[in-house]
């Protein structure tokens, strides 16, 4: 065979379709020394440079392609492809809408890539449009199945969710998928196989071509190794497919101390969200003679208080919206921090992409997450001995940092509403009011059956929930009515948009209970400035044992159980002791002000000395290493169209 560029392009394309890609990109570059203008050698050799993980290069080869054949909609796609693995959203979406329209019938899966990159662009009913549309032109097409699902969840359309996944599972067996049916299920009270399921969940191992969301894992399994497990895959699952720049790819040199800690934070809940409530009071504090503080805000522009109040407190604010994780680690490396704190770890919205690029010197976990991210994505964890005690550090990747008292810091800001007469919340006066004012998800079939026990033990308790859907609320008071209870012993009560508005609600209760095993964090909180009493039920995992840590910091460690008996007997007890309630309340509002859970100024004193601490050690040489590892794209279908030409 001859060594013109269509021939090597043609040898090229033969060793392509074999799978020996460097022998491929060996001959398309042959090609291009040939022929620069060559579009199948640009075409091919791009998408062997995107697949392996060089997406610069590869967006690069592709925009050369198409400057020949800007009407060639498999390129345009992978185009699409790679633009979307660079966190170009907006690009991306131009890409795909260019590709389905120059083609005369556009292939399904471009309507599913269409519509996963409208999402990540916040155009979520778009999103809904295509991937509906490439379920219809491919039904076996589980990722748009999935990614349908996903937008069902958000809008919290639980049963379409639940539907889908299952239809999702009839086609391909997946772990990811039975874990997000599970929550889906949760929020339905859907519990018929729930034993089994979380059974089957927490004894898998995950798959390393599944990403495995390890936060959901939290509110079903208490088991710290089975949620490091699930984070390490997660996590090494997202360093294989992370985008980092070319530009970005050295390792930052450790600097020299200097008189101010650069510290940053980020997260993308810098709104009205529990996690600004509590950083807040820390922000406000902190000692500007040693720290330069920046907030790296994710989320969409906002004006909620809780946001206004951070902004004013922190000495630079950086709004992170509309721009692309690329720009986002080129704009946080540049602000040369010492420490980044991460406040989001792998919850909904995070960008754990951020965190493999490494843009900081020291990176560091603290608050939005109560767990390991594992695979070596921060350097340390804040946590505190009760939430991670001493002997557990094996189930942690991270070193762990200790403060003082409790990791969650409360100031005193909280604005607290006059309550309305227990009539107007729909309660009689001999009513036993026991609160839960977590989110449904939290609620298990093992801590409901202990409500139930406790209902059916005193006659007059009465269990206040939030509002839940109409039929998920059916299906509890069905559960209580099996029992032999009566179902209207169970409230629900409504969102209100003022927060003091909510508090008061406590100030009606008699005591609150907790969950098992993601218990209560900052809604633990809430109850105890108010002066109600919590019942806290701590387990072995970090998300369980919160609220016994708060309950420890306010001063009232006798109300923490260490089992589901000891737990459900404290409820018990004190549903029956109005003496012991009534001491209880005025104990935790007489000494609010005075306890170290509502100190935040000693909060953050001790928590500043763990980051000087920190600091110094990074400065004497004690860093982890910046490996950075390459990306692997996300399946694009490229295969499909190695046999096209430009002449077809």
């Amino acid at each position: 065979m001859g060594n013109s560029s269509p021939d090597l392009v043609q040898r090229g394309l033969a060793l392509h379709k074999a799978g020996h890609t460097e022998g491929a990109a060996a001959l398309y570059e042959q090609a291009l020394t040939i022929d620069p203008t060559s579009f199948d050698a640009l075409q091919f050799l791009a998408l062997i440079r995107f697949r392996s993980g060089q997406v610069d290069v590869g967006i690069r080869l592709f925009e050369r392609a198409l400057a020949i054949a800007p009407r060639h909609a498999s390129t345009l796609n992978n185009y699409g492809n790679a633009l979307l693995a660079a966190g170009r959203w907006a690009n991306a979406v131009v890409a795909y809408r260019s590709a389905i329209e120059v083609s005369t019938k556009s292939p399904p899966v471009i309507f599913r890539n269409l519509g996963i990159a409208l999402v990540e662009s916040g155009s979520d009913e778009d999103a809904k449009r295509f991937f509906e549309r490439a379920i219809s032109g491919d039904p076996s097409d589980v990722e748009a199945i999935n990614r349908l699902a996903g937008l069902a969840v958000k809008q919290r359309d639980w049963l379409r969710a639940d539907t889908l996944y299952t239809q999702s599972l009839t086609l391909h067996p997946s772990l990811a998928v039975k874990l997000a049916r599970l929550m889906a299920r949760q929020n339905l009270t859907l519990w018929d196989e729930w034993d089994h399921e979380v059974a089957e969940v927490s004894s898998t191992e995950p798959a390393d071509d599944e990403q495995v969301d390890p936060f959901k894992l939290m509110f079903i399994v208490d088991s710290p190794s089975v949620q490091r497990r699930y984070a390490e895959a997660f996590g090494r699952y997202g360093q294989r497919r992370a985008y980092v720049p070319e530009t970005l790819r050295q390792p930052k040199e450790i600097r020299g101390a200097e008189k101010r800690i650069s510290i940053g934070y980020l997260s993308f809940d810098i709104r009205r969200h529990p996690v600004a409530q509590l950083v807040a009071g820390v922000l406000e504090n902190h000692d500007v003679t040693r720290f330069a503080v920046t907030v790296h805000a994710l989320g969409p522009e906002s004006d909620d208080p809780e946001r206004v109040r951070i902004r004013n407190a922190c000495e630079r604010f950086e709004l992170h919206a509309g721009r692309s994780e690329a720009d986002s680690i080129k704009t946080i490396r540049q602000a040369d921090h010492d420490i980044l704190i991460d406040l989001m770890g792998y919850t909904r919205d995070a960008k754990p992409s951020i965190l493999v690029a490494r843009p900081a010197h020291i990176q560091v976990g603290w608050l939005g997450y109560p767990g390991t991210l594992g695979a070596g994505l921060l350097d340390a964890l804040i946590a505190d001995d009760y939430v991670i005690p001493g002997g557990s550090e094996a189930d942690y990747s991270e070193e762990i940092l200790r403060v003082a008292d409790c990791y969650l810091p409360a100031d005193r800001t909280r604005r607290v509403n006059p309550p309305r007469s227990r009539e107007s919340y729909g309660f009689r006066e001999q009513d036993v009011i026991v609160a839960c004012f977590c989110q449904l998800q939290k609620i298990t079939p093992k801590v409901f059956e202990l409500w139930m026990q406790c209902l059916a033990s005193t006659s007059n308790i009465v269990l206040w929930l939030f509002g839940v859907q109409a039929a998920a609320a059916d299906r509890l008071r069905a559960r209580v009515a099996q029992n032999g209870i009566a179902p209207d012993r169970l409230h629900f009560t409504d969102f209100v948009a003022d927060h003091a508005d909510h508090l008061a609600r406590y100030a009606v209760a008699d005591f609150a209970v907790d969950t098992y095993p993601y218990g209560s964090h900052t809604t633990a909180i809430d109850a105890l400035w108010v002066g109600c009493p919590l019942i806290a039920f701590s387990g072995d995992g970090f998300a369980s044992r919160v609220s016994g840590s708060v309950l420890r910091a306010a001063g009232v460690s006798e109300l923490i159980a260490h089992s589901a008996e000891e737990y459900r007997d404290l409820i018990q007890k004190l549903a029956v002791d109005p003496v012991r309630r009534r001491y209880l309340r005025e104990y935790l509002i007489r000494n609010r002000e005075s306890c170290p859970l509502f100190d935040v100024r000693r909060f953050t004193r001790n928590y500043e000395q763990i980051l000087l601490n920190l600091a110094s050690r990074s400065h004497s040489g004690l860093q982890s290493s910046d490996n950075f590892r390459q990306p692997e794209p996300q399946a694009d279908n490229a295969e499909s169209h190695l046999s096209h030409t430009s002449g077809l």
